[in-house]
């Protein structure tokens, strides 16, 4: 019977610190989806590492994602955006570099906050960055540049 009452107590104290312990979870979010499993697991930990870093310093959002793509990425964009920021009225800048092995794309998007301040032109700027390590098989070095262009033109825009 004591070892009933014993467990019991464990998995009553287990059940209350997790309850406590959502909200931080939450606010950890990982910022790097790799459905397609491109990076290593030392890749994704070092660049998820480097766009929770951003986030926490500067409250706007890279992300990368891996996938088949196989939705239109607007809405797809749309989707992961809402992960994020759902129901928010002071949504942050985004970018999110959408990424397909399957498919051979390499895809930018960013949230309704960016759109007014970027063009076109500067959007392929920012993929071109990485271009290169891509040819040569280095999705996260790649991945990086991309990253660290998107995050430079981010900071140029002011909160309003």
């Amino acid at each position: 019977m004591k070892k009933y009452f014993a467990l019991f107590f464990v998995l009553l104290f287990t059940g209350v610190t997790n309850a406590q312990l959502v909200p931080s979870i939450r606010e950890q979010k990982t910022l790097v989806f790799d459905h397609e499993k491109i990076f290593t697991p030392s890749e994704l930990i070092r660049l998820d590492s480097m766009l929770q870093e951003y986030r926490r310093s500067t409250g706007r959002i890279v992300l990368i994602n891996t996938d088949t793509l196989d939705v239109s990425h607007g809405a797809y964009a749309d989707n992961l955006v809402n992960q994020f920021v759902a129901d928010s009225t002071n949504k942050p800048f985004i970018f999110m570099l959408l990424l397909s092995r399957k498919n051979q794309l390499i895809l930018a998007s960013v949230n309704d906050q960016v759109k007014p301040y970027i063009k076109e032109k500067t959007l392929f700027e920012i993929l071109d960055a990485g271009i290169p390590s891509f040819k040569v098989k280095r999705p996260a070095e790649g991945s990086t540049l991309i990253c660290k262009k998107a995050m430079k033109f981010l900071n140029t825009l002011s909160d309003k």
